[in-house]
């Protein structure tokens, strides 16, 4: 998936000047492996999307794997966690309609162990 946002490094050293530039970005899901309760490894893959976002964000977990306590945490930049909820095998919205824009961590808990790690951008 091809995305399409504005730099917003170029942006801030544009201040003040009517300048627009474009970047193509080019999205792949990450994929990581996990140990099972049998202690087999079960790949798994988390999608993150859209980033930048607006008011949902959705977390898609594919794989074979059983999703045990799953927990979505958003986490400013400041370190404080803004909203955590559980989340499911397959397709979550999480409501960032509330936050403020910035950049933000998502961290993906199984069973209180760090399984996933990605930061998003919130637009208003």
């Amino acid at each position: 998936m091809i995305i399409d946002c504005i730099s917003t490094d170029v942006a801030a050293n544009l201040k003040g000047k009517k300048v627009t530039i474009k970047e193509r970005w080019k999205y792949e899901p990450l994929t990581f492996a996990t140990l099972s309760s049998s202690n087999e490894i079960s790949p798994i893959s988390v999608d993150i999307y859209p980033n930048p976002a607006f008011d949902v964000l959705n977390i898609n977990i594919k794989g074979k794997t059983t999703v045990n306590d799953l927990v979505a945490s958003i986490i400013n930049a400041d370190g404080k966690i803004m909203t955590e909820q559980g989340i499911q095998k397959d397709i979550n919205n999480i409501d960032i309609s509330t936050l403020v824009s910035g950049v933000y961590t998502v961290k993906v808990m199984e069973n209180k162990q760090i399984v996933f790690v990605f930061k998003f951008i919130k637009i208003q």
